[in-house]
């Protein structure tokens, strides 16, 4: 049915189109007649001239509309701006307020094209080189090499792989990857909840879990970059859930990370922790590839996480807990658990109501505002 209705209009465009044709041939036969009897009186030449200013005046003021809504619409399709510096509260909470600005320090250095930011110690250099790129400017990664870098009096120094100008080229590069994205799902007056949404079924549909690299981890071990995400379109869950968390992160969603060893077997696993209005979730965009509109493993609680992977066995935003033992995070909201059988509908933005299907396509009576 949706789709006849979409001919339907098409055809329906097409016919006024060509009745648009018909009235520019009658406005030129009727152009020629006038210019043949101009030819025999001057006077009416000039009468002609006139009329025919005063007729074709008024067809400029459609072309003028349509480039102001066009105007319009382009703006509102590039309203969002990159932010080079980001963070969560998840963050701030494990690691303190001093080394999220350590890395803020970072990130300000690199763009002046600086070899050396403030730091307070060996320790807090360690962790914002080492723990940070990944999660909240995932291009640094390859921007920089912690290796080599050191730290010393209060400074850090930064070794850049590239060039100032390449590093620049390729920031400016990143930025127009991220602020597409986020301008294709998303628009400014979204809730946390729509951002996320929206990013999810982004991810499902455009992004693929790379299986090839999937099974050379089985035999040894691999670097695994986030931004590979971004420039393949592929990755697996360390790569997917970290660079689903740093898009939630831009458009101003407080996110991070989550791993876990599933009860199954000794095989990890690692996904996105969000929080929204005080409330913690699971989301799972690795999971839901190529799952189009599929809602098993959005906003999820720890009940229903912990059907794989055990909540005694979760570990946020740092593998070294160790060293940096974060709090005792709880996910115990069920608000979002019909949605874990079934599929999106649609959400209508205006009214901030979700409509879905279960899987048996019955659509669901009970509509869900968000």
């Amino acid at each position: 049915m949706k789709r006849a209705l979409i001919i339907i209009l098409s055809f329906a465009l097409l016919l006024t189109s060509a009745a648009g044709c018909g009235k520019g041939e009658e406005a030129e036969t009727s152009t020629a007649a006038e210019t043949a009897a101009a030819a025999a009186e001057t006077t009416a030449a000039a009468e002609t001239t006139a009329s025919a200013e005063t007729t074709q005046a008024p067809q400029t003021e459609p072309a003028e509309t349509t480039t102001e809504a066009e105007t319009t619409q382009a703006a509102l399709e590039k309203w969002f701006t990159f932010d080079p510096k980001v963070s969560s509260v998840y963050l701030e909470e494990i690691f303190g307020e001093s080394m999220i600005q350590t890395w803020f320090n970072i990130v300000d250095a690199v763009y002046a094209g600086e070899e050396y930011f403030d730091c307070p110690d060996q320790d807090t250099y360690d962790w914002v080189t080492g723990q940070f790129p990944d999660r909240c400017f995932p291009l640094m990664r390859q921007l920089l090499d912690p290796v080599i870098g050191d730290y010393s009096d209060g400074r850090g120094h930064l070794n850049y792989v590239y060039s100032i100008e390449e590093t620049h080229a390729k920031i400016e590069e990143f930025e127009t990857i991220v602020e597409d994205i986020i301008n294709k799902t998303m628009r400014p007056e979204y809730t946390d909840l729509e951002k996320a949404l929206s990013l999810y079924c982004y991810f499902t549909d455009n992004f693929e879990c790379d299986y090839d690299i999937y099974e050379l981890m089985e035999t040894q071990y691999v670097e695994l970059y986030s931004y590979r995400v971004f420039y393949e379109g592929k990755g697996v869950c360390q790569e997917i859930s970290a660079a689903y968390s740093y898009l939630l992160m831009q458009a101003g969603v407080d996110a991070t990370i989550m791993m876990g060893d599933s009860k199954y077997s000794t095989a990890g696993h690692q996904w996105s922790y969000v929080r929204m209005n005080g409330h913690n979730y699971h989301i799972d965009p690795t999971y839901g590839l190529g799952m189009h509109n599929d809602l098993e493993y959005f906003m999820m609680d720890d009940a229903k996480r912990g059907e794989e992977y055990p909540p005694e066995f979760y570990v946020i935003a740092s593998v070294y807990t160790q060293m940096n033992e974060h709090p005792d995070y709880v996910a115990d909201d069920d608000t979002f658990s019909p949605l874990w059988k079934g599929c999106l509908e649609n959400f209508d933005h205006d009214t901030h109501i979700l409509r879905y299907s279960y899987y048996d396509y019955e659509k669901s009576d009970d509509p869900m505002t968000g």
